[in-house]
């Protein structure tokens, strides 16, 4: 018997599937993501930039990010 490839369906918006990823992961994720990426010479300013924004916006708020506190 042959075995076929099967494809696994695209999401009709993008959005979508960074909500999923977002939904499961913490900011240490993000970070560790960028940290792989900028060891392989890509140019994560840009998301470094928006993680540390996101972190600034939930320290304002006193939300929760999913991470351990320091104090």
């Amino acid at each position: 018997m042959i075995a076929l490839a099967t494809r696994t369906p695209r999401h009709s918006n993008p959005q979508d599937l960074a909500s999923e990823w977002l939904s499961h992961h913490t900011l240490k994720d993000i970070r560790e993501l960028a940290r792989e990426l900028s060891s392989r010479g890509e140019d994560v300013t840009e998301l470094v930039g928006a993680v540390n924004e996101l972190e600034a916006l939930l320290a304002e708020t006193n939300v929760d990010n999913g991470e351990e506190s320091d104090s």
